[in-house]
């Protein structure tokens, strides 16, 4: 009996989002949740970046604005909200609402590092969780929301 061969290349879910400013990816293991925002509850004081306070799954989370957050204009119509997984599910990113501003798509988990592309050839570029949590943090101790 042959031995199994293994899988030639294995493949990572991608979510794809779609700003003004671009495509960026973001691994589906880091996202809890995709739903629309039905009410969102501003927090005086708080940075731009820092959208408010939404209900979800029986709690609250602090939603931030992604296109903020990468150096971008705000997008009024920002009314999807992807909830990060645990250990950040207290998070999400406003963006804008399927099908225009989000979908899936399997990727090469082995590819190099930087900037991909989807199925259908549009440029991607992979969102750097870190940075941008890092960046709302300084926004939130009175620094610029850009990173």
């Amino acid at each position: 009996m042959p031995a199994a061969r293994p899988s030639a290349s294995p493949r990572e879910r991608l979510l794809v989002v779609r700003l003004a400013s671009g495509r960026y990816t973001l691994p589906l293991a880091a996202v809890s949740d995709l739903a629309e925002c039905s009410w969102l509850r501003q927090v005086p004081g708080a940075p731009d970046c820092v959208l408010g306070l939404s209900a979800w799954r029986g709690g609250v989370v602090t939603v931030l604005d992604l296109a903020r957050l990468l150096g971008a204009e705000h997008d009024p119509g920002a009314r999807c909200l992807v909830h990060l997984a645990a250990p950040l599910d207290h998070l999400a990113f406003a963006v804008p609402a399927a099908p225009k501003g989000v979908s899936l798509f399997d990727a090469e988990a082995e590819a190099a590092p930087g900037a991909g592309s989807t199925p259908s050839g549009a440029s991607t570029v992979p969102l750097d969780l870190d940075g941008l949590l890092a960046a709302a943090e300084s926004a939130v101790a009175g620094a610029s929301c850009a990173r």
